[in-house]
């Protein structure tokens, strides 16, 4: 089993590389481009940021990263330039392309690391650290709480890779409070991927799909709502049942024994007090979320005002904290 287990984690780091090249080729073909090398530059990327010599400087990830782009890029410059020989003015043409037909994943790694920069902000600690001192004892009523708002997220408003940076946040609470990092992570993807998947008034599998099928703009809501509210209850419970059972015989955890580099002791979290600041940075992404579901809905917004409006959320954050 353990074998299993461990086949699997290393395909899932291995395949990251060929997701995110079959992402950004499925992109760059939208603009004409072809390019049948990109898994092997994300591959050179990847390796390269991880061998010794890119954390040898302190161990330093931002540095790891940065080597591994620059690799990639060379890679690519390599294996294009002797294809399609270029003037001067053609070369810089190509390289403005290349990054005009990438604005959609720097969109997306925009709005991930402002969801990053809010929760360094400790206003998501502060708030759970408050939750788990009411609830004394009782923390695991958490998952349905935490589960049922990051499920919403994923139905109502079309949001998954928004919730990245809260992956550290939630991984770590579950070994926090006793279980494992299977526990925490389960939490936060079970809760948003069945949120998307009941999705109610998701812009995207609903707004789009019935835009295209040519039947009223999200008609059927209520269906979607009693089937979003089966599928989040059978994912709650079946996340508790497990999580009851690591609590019971930790041995039992699908990743006993790994590090968790995501740890941390729940006596961090009592740490933080709860003040004016938390809360107006909680509701500075309460309002941005109000405003989002409005953009989607009625203004027709899409990627590049989502953007704009996260990296407003962050800055306002920001500020607050200051």
């Amino acid at each position: 089993m353990n074998l299993i287990v461990v086949f699997l984690q290393k395909a899932i780091a291995q395949g990251i590389a060929i997701l995110y090249g079959a992402n950004g080729e499925i992109v760059t073909e939208k603009s004409g481009n072809l390019n049948l090398g990109v898994p092997g530059m994300m591959y050179m990327g990847g390796f390269f940021s991880g061998v010794d010599f890119a954390t040898a400087v302190g161990e330093n990830p931002v540095m790891g990263l940065c080597i591994g782009a620059v690799v990639a890029l060379c890679v690519a410059a390599a294996m294009f330039l002797p294809r399609k020989l270029m003037n001067l003015g053609g070369f810089v043409e190509a390289m403005s392309e290349g990054v005009r037909s990438m604005i959609g994943a720097i969109m997306i790694l925009c709005c991930c690391g402002t969801f990053g920069v809010v929760v360094k902000t400790g206003a998501f600690h502060a708030g759970i650290g408050t939750i788990l001192k009411k609830l004394k004892g009782k923390e695991i009523l958490l998952v349905p709480i935490i589960m049922m708002i990051f499920g919403l997220g994923g139905s109502v408003f079309g949001m998954a890779r928004e919730f990245y940076g809260f992956y550290p946040l939630i991984v770590g609470l579950g070994v926090a409070l006793g279980y494992d990092a299977m526990f925490g992570f389960a939490i936060i993807a079970v809760g948003e991927f069945v949120g998307f998947m009941g999705a109610t008034l998701n812009p995207y599998s609903v707004g789009i799909a019935q835009t295209i099928s040519g039947v009223e703009l999200y008609s059927g809501t209520g269906y979607r709502a009693i089937c979003f509210v089966i599928f989040m209850a059978i994912s709650i419970i079946y996340v508790m049942v497990y999580g009851r059972k690591i609590k019971k015989n930790p041995g039992a955890s699908v990743v006993f024994g790994e590090k968790n580099i995501h740890a941390f002791d729940r006596d961090e979290l009592n740490e933080y007090s709860f003040t004016l600041k938390d809360g107006l940075v909680l509701l500075d992404v309460l309002v941005v979320l109000i405003v989002l579901m409005l953009g989607l809905i009625k203004w027709g917004w899409d990627f590049p005002q989502l953007c704009g409006l996260f990296l407003l959320m962050s800055m306002i954050a920001a500020a607050i904290c200051k």
